[in-house]
């Protein structure tokens, strides 16, 4: 069945249409997800078949309200990958879909956030494959989860470096990414660590440089966002201090405002090379270095006692929202 004939919404012939050849099109944008020639954004195209992909169905990475991540293979070249499966029936879902293209456009070429090759929409199917690079050692969340405690401190400074980079990247191009969390910074086995998921990015270009939608993960969420107010790239800052509070706590900061679940995860001491390691990738073009890998005291000083002082606000912000 043809993917938008099971479309609820009358907003079809407005914003999004479907060509016979089963290309999904954004017709404010121009953006196209073809079956066989991939996306075009901006006129720039990013080709991928889907015969080029090898596709794992029994290795599931992850799961969520986005869709499905998969591994796979890059057959031209026998490189692994991510395959992120979405399924676009509805406007909502084809708009955030929208928008993680588009973010991972403006990564590109950064180390901090994760790289992608293309997309495209299957004919038969109507789901829309966004095919990434593998990150081989899952989530912060995952490695909370394996750690018998703590982050080490000169792992974590690597893990705050790189991902404060991420979003002074981000914000160079004028892109909020408003879910920073666990699940959200990936790490791999060369000690990289990298944001994903731009599904609820907000682009400031065109605005007063201010949002002030109630979106993305509540635990994380800065005070302003959560009473409500407009916020801007500060608030994304908050949300990484409170993923760095977590790993140097080895434990959710958030656990005294969540229902108690019992933890039936074995954890176990981790070898050395399961940690990210100590920063070895290049930065960001026109981003000043930060020496030998150590986290600056003016760019990264997240002093337990101001976190302390200002979690205590946000602890009241979200009772109040989850009330």
């Amino acid at each position: 069945m043809p993917l938008l004939e099971i479309d609820e919404e009358l907003s079809v012939s407005l914003t999004w249409s479907v060509d016979e050849d089963g290309t999904l099109r954004h017709n404010p944008s121009g953006m196209r997800v073809s079956p066989d020639k991939g996306v075009v954004l901006d006129g720039q195209e990013y080709r991928l078949s889907p015969q080029d992909i090898d596709l794992d169905r029994s290795c599931t990475l992850g799961t969520g309200a986005g869709g499905v991540v998969q591994a796979g293979v890059h057959k031209p070249t026998g490189m692994r990958v991510a395959i992120k499966t979405v399924k676009v029936d509805h406007k909502e879902k084809r708009e955030q879909m929208l928008k993680e293209i588009k973010g991972l456009v403006l990564a590109a070429g950064c180390p901090y956030l994760v790289q992608w090759y293309a997309g495209f929409v299957g004919k038969d199917t109507g789901l829309v494959h966004v095919v990434v690079e593998l990150m081989d050692r899952g989530s912060l969340a995952d490695l909370r989860r394996r750690c018998a405690g703590p982050v080490p401190p000169e792992q974590l400074a690597c893990v705050a470096a790189q991902v404060v980079r991420g979003l002074a990247h981000l914000q160079s191009r004028r892109l909020l990414h408003r879910d920073v969390k666990p699940e959200n910074v990936l790490h791999n086995s060369l000690g990289q660590v990298k944001l994903t998921d731009f599904g609820i990015s907000k682009d400031l270009t065109s605005t007063a440089g201010v949002a002030a939608s109630f979106v993305g993960t509540a635990n994380y969420m800065s005070p302003e966002r959560a009473l409500g107010k407009d916020y801007s790239f500060r608030s994304d800052v908050w949300s990484a201090g409170m993923v760095v509070l977590e790993m140097a706590n080895g434990k959710c900061h958030c656990k005294a405002i969540q229902p108690k679940k019992q933890d039936r995860t074995r954890k176990v001491p981790l070898r050395g090379e399961e940690l990210p390691r100590p920063l070895r990738v290049p930065l960001c073009p026109a981003r000043a270095s930060f020496g030998s890998g150590k986290v600056p005291s003016s760019s990264l000083r997240l002093r337990g006692t101001v976190l302390e002082k200002r979690r205590h606000e946000a602890s009241r912000c979200h009772g109040a929202v989850e009330a």
